[in-house]
């Protein structure tokens, strides 16, 4: 497969309310820990009144200098959807939001597993320019397509 070319932007984001459950998992552990976080997400978001849902999302709380991906404790993880608001959540789902400020975003067409030069991407274009990271980064997952080609993952990294 031919490496794809990453156009990285600079946008001005709002918070996004989102509906979540929580986790920890080092970069390493993720194929393990992301699918089944998912899975607990869907098995316990009906007993939640969350309005219409939107994009699947996963939000890496990281710190800044300190890259807790490779870390023994891991990143916190908050896996769920976008939601229109705030709500009540419950012991399993949590109501969060993505941060609202400047990000340095790539969209990735293609399968989720070679979504690692997307973050590189980002990654090498911040220390590029100079731009210091906030620490939060997230992925916005497109609707569901059965071709691998056509899934659709806006990447972003928090700047400071």
């Amino acid at each position: 497969m031919e490496s794809m070319s990453y156009d990285v932007r600079i946008v001005e984001v709002s918070e996004q309310p989102t509906a979540v459950v929580d986790g920890r998992a080092r970069q390493a552990d993720f194929p393990k820990v992301i699918r089944p976080m998912f899975d607990r997400f869907y098995q316990n978001v009906g007993a939640v009144a969350v309005g219409k849902r939107g994009l699947n999302i996963i939000v890496y709380r990281d710190q800044p200098g300190v890259n807790l991906l490779v870390s023994e404790q891991g990143v916190p993880l908050e896996i769920g959807v976008q939601v229109p608001a705030p709500f009540a959540g419950n012991d399993v789902i949590r109501c969060s939001s993505t941060p609202a400020g400047k990000v340095a975003t790539v969209v990735h067409m293609g399968p989720y597993e070679e979504l690692g030069p997307a973050h590189d991407a980002v990654l090498k274009w911040c220390a590029d320019q100079g731009a210091a990271l906030a620490g939060p980064f997230w992925e916005v997952y497109g609707h569901w397509s059965n071709d691998p080609v056509q899934r659709r993952t806006d990447v972003c990294y928090l700047l400071k």
